[in-house]
């Protein structure tokens, strides 16, 4: 057709092909300009009834005037003089440019041109939704960019012609069903959520250059589409920020009802990140402090993960962490002791084990309710759990927690009544200071605990903002027995042991299925394939994709939901992408300012960037919040370690001890701190300590072989190492570790050529966790220590300074670890540890000024 005139455009080039026609360039000789000419198939000629159809809607979308729309100059038919059949065309605005479809087949897009396409694609979006109009195929080939960086949404009117619905089965390709909403997929009648759904897609391309959804045939596709969940957008673009995922994940709910249901809330999402995006590059404000909520069991990941790291590498130290950007710390305590509390456990009246674990989960209720009042002070969890069924009276409770009052309350349970009595007390003087009785039905439950809240912040003249009340008033959830379900599960969590981490993950799964918008089970789901993953080897490593879904999906459900916030931040840390982390975190702590666990979770991340400057307020405001919890003075034990403060660092972890003397890992930090200061003796003592009940243990025998090969007892070492291989683990870590122990051995004891080869598997392990985006300096130290040992002191130079840079590692470690004997005259090495030193001397004075203030 090229060369003919059609009325009075005269055809230049083809364009296009595809499932709903052929697309030609065309200059109209009246108006004298470039157009665009799309001749559609022939069956929506033939057809009276499709054609009247497809008429009215090019009718209603010819009138839709948008700059980010191409707009219908002209619908009409003319006949092929070659088959005398007449076919229908469309006169379009003509756009130059590339599709969207080809801009991400190059490359990942910066975060900031994604938004500013998005915004424009939101804008196009929300004008025909005012005007009623669906466009029905929104895909990424449908979208241009000009030169200019405007965006143009093509063909609008003509996806609801027969066949639109059904296209692959048409004969189209793949590529068109990949858009498809679930209930477009499914035949159903669509409306705009459909076209919010393929924005949805449009988007996940945008930021990763990959489908969400993928099947090698239709049928396959359509099963992804209505039934499976697109991997994380983390996974392939580090850069997304949470509240960008989270934006994605819900409009790409399978439920259209769990959408956007405008565009124009799509679009003010989108602006919203775009400004927050120019404010941060412009220094106008910084990242308000976050405070999620966490669990003692991410402080476990943690140390587990470190001890791990001390097998693998044998000769590390002290899991440290280390600051990062320009974060503010927690903002100092305004409320004075009248307004700190501690919410003792509620004493259970029924008797019956059921009635025990409601009793538990009424308490965490009430203390989160009360957390989300920033007026006031409250001590987490952990620490008031130990006052369970205590005789002590309320000054010594509230002497040794630090707070002004405390409350106290009892439950009876009968058939679907409950009767809970509350009374809030003066620590010092025993007064009462308000008191309230509640007998309702159990459905009225929600109702009392925010009542509870909203009474005490009266009684102690707390300051209660609007958000504050809108966030106590929601209710988590209509259904009781999803409830009771995640109560449960909780407590099932808390106990932190293999078996009921996998009747608690049961149990958030039953809560889920009940209520599907549930967000706050979707957060405990996310807590416990975290723990369960990294502590417990429950789950494969994919398991931490999973962990980041539900958590996602939780925020998906609820914006507000703290808990959801926080199990992403620790699903993120878990993978060592630390930014992520502290972005997650810090949103839940800006929900709940004195989530206890949150707060210190957040420490500890931004610790682990690097920031202990910024960190260590948020593990002191921790740590206060939580006074009885051994983990607090652990985590702060090993920055102290890091820090070269021995004084203080002794100090915090023999208050660990005190408070759980069977927290191993808190021995196994004091040898390291022993060890980095070249004390043998200290080191052996505490380890005979740690297993004074049974020494035939795989952990004694791994512990007394670091120890040994740290003093450069080889023989010994290997002696313990072989002992300790019976007890060996069969997960992949655990005989990587033990294989590159062994290996060094080897080398050391001159049998060189068997010990290179899991040395190198070693550093080739590191090499991958660091490419797929994990900011743990303990790679780097590996990598560093391993080429070390092979010779390769460039390497090895390269990589320690990393590590150093990251803070993670303090000067004395590297001077006594073993791994650079064979450095310890080079230059470099000497410089890099003199520099590490004069650093580490500046920060610690730093944090002991911190921790005056």
């Amino acid at each position: 057709m090229i060369g003919q005139t059609i009325s009075h455009y005269k055809i230049l080039e083809k364009l296009g092909e595809g499932g709903m026609g052929v697309v030609y360039k065309a200059h109209d000789t009246k108006l004298q300009r470039e157009v665009a000419l799309k001749f559609l198939p022939h069956y929506i000629t033939s057809d009276s009834a499709e054609k009247e159809r497809f008429y009215h809607e090019a009718r209603a979308a010819s009138a839709l005037n948008h700059p980010n729309v191409t707009t219908i100059y002209d619908i009409n038919e003319f006949e092929n003089p070659a088959t005398l059949d007449k076919q229908l065309y469309l006169a379009m605005e003509y756009v130059e440019g590339k599709t969207l479809k080809q801009l991400v087949e190059k490359e990942v897009l910066p975060i900031k041109k994604v938004l500013d396409i998005a915004i424009q694609i939101c804008d196009g979006l929300a004008a025909a939704q005012e005007k009623g109009i669906v466009h029905r195929d929104i895909k990424s080939e449908n979208i241009m960019l000009t030169p200019k960086g405007q965006v143009k949404i093509m063909d609008f009117g003509l996806a609801k012609v027969k066949g639109a619905t059904k296209l692959t089965k048409e004969g189209s390709t793949l590529g068109t069903a990949a858009y498809m909403s679930p209930e477009q997929a499914q035949g159903e009648e669509v409306d705009h959520r459909s076209d919010i759904f393929s924005f949805g897609v449009v988007l996940y391309e945008l930021l990763t250059s990959k489908p969400p959804f993928r099947g090698e045939h239709h049928a396959a596709l359509m099963y992804s589409i209505i039934n499976e969940e697109p991997p994380p957008i983390a996974r392939f673009n580090e850069k997304v920020t949470p509240e960008i995922e989270r934006i994605v994940s819900r409009a790409l709910a399978k439920d259209k009802e769990d959408r956007y249901q405008h565009a124009d809330d799509l679009l003010a999402e989108f602006r919203h990140e775009r400004k927050k995006l120019d404010y941060v590059r412009t220094g106008y404000i910084t990242q308000p402090p976050a405070s999620p909520p966490v669990t003692p069991l991410k402080r476990n990941l943690i140390k587990m993960g470190v001890a791990a790291l001390l097998v693998f590498v044998l000769v590390a130290l002290a899991v440290i962490f280390n600051p990062f950007n320009f974060e503010i710390g927690p903002k100092k305590a305004v409320a004075s002791k009248q307004k700190s509390i501690a919410v003792l456990p509620f004493t259970n009246l029924g008797g019956k084990e059921e009635d025990e674990i409601f009793c538990n989960g009424m308490t965490d209720d009430v203390l989160t309710q009360l957390c989300k009042i920033a007026d006031l002070s409250v001590i987490s969890r952990t620490s008031i759990m130990r006052y369970k069924g205590t005789t002590k009276n309320m000054r010594e409770i509230g002497t040794e927690l630090g707070v002004g009052t405390i409350l106290e309350g009892s439950i009876r349970r009968v058939g679907s009544r409950v009767r809970i009595d509350t009374k809030l007390i003066d620590a010092e003087t025993d007064r009462n200071i308000w008191a309230e009785n509640y007998d309702r039905e159990m459905v009225d439950i929600f109702d009392v605990q925010s009542d509870v809240a909203k009474k005490i912040a009266l009684a102690l003249q707390a300051t209660l903002t609007a958000t504050e009340k809108k966030n106590i008033d929601a209710k988590p959830t209509e259904n009781l027995d999803a409830y009771s379900y995640c109560v449960k599960g909780r407590e099932y969590y808390y106990r932190y042991t293999v078996n009921d981490l996998k009747t608690a993950a049961e149990l958030f799964r039953k809560a889920i299925a009940l209520d599907t918008n549930y967000a706050q089970a979707y957060a405990g789901l996310s807590d416990v394939y975290s723990t369960g993953t990294v502590n417990f080897l429950l789950w494969k490593e994919s398991m931490d994709d999973s962990a980041i879904h539900t958590a996602q999906k939780g925020i998906q459900k609820d914006p507000t939901c703290a808990e959801a916030y926080k199990a992403l931040g620790l699903a993120y840390e878990l993978k060592g992408w630390y930014t992520k982390a502290v972005e997650a975190t810090r949103k839940a702590v800006e929900l709940n300012s004195n989530y206890g666990a949150a707060i210190s979770n957040l420490g500890d991340e931004l610790i682990g960037q690097g920031k202990i400057i910024e960190g260590m307020p948020w593990r002191f405001k921790a740590t206060r919040l939580d006074p009885l919890m051994a983990w607090r003075y652990l985590a702060n034990g090993i920055v102290y370690n890091l820090l070269c403060d021995d004084e203080n660092a002794d100090k915090e972890l023999n208050r660990a001890i005190e408070l759980q003397p069977d927290l191993m890992l808190t021995y196994w930090i004091m040898i390291n701190g022993y060890m980095d200061r070249g004390v043998s003796s200290e080191a052996f003592n505490i380890a005979e300590k740690m297993f004074a009940v049974s020494k035939d243990t795989g952990q004694y025998y791994v512990r007394l072989s670091s120890i040994h090969l740290w003093f450069r007892n080889y023989g010994k070492a290997l002696e313990y190492l072989r002992l300790y291989e019976r007890f060996l683990p069969s997960n992949e870590t655990a005989r990587r570790g033990f294989n590159s122990t062994l290996g060094f051995l080897k080398i050391k004891m001159e049998k060189k050529l068997d010990g290179e080869r899991p040395l190198i598997d070693a550093i080739s392990f590191s090499m991958q966790k660091i490419e797929k985006g994990n900011q743990s300096a303990d790679y780097h130290y590996a990598i560093s220590s391993f080429n070390a040992i092979l010779g390769r002191k460039k390497e090895a130079l390269q990589w320690l300074k990393s590590a150093l840079d990251k803070s993670r590692y303090s000067y004395r470690s590297a001077a006594n670890d073993p791994s650079f004997d064979d450095m310890r005259n080079d230059p470099e090495f000497i410089r890099l540890l003199k520099e590490a030193k004069e650093k580490v001397d500046v920060l610690r004075e730093q944090v002991r000024a911190l921790k005056r203030e």
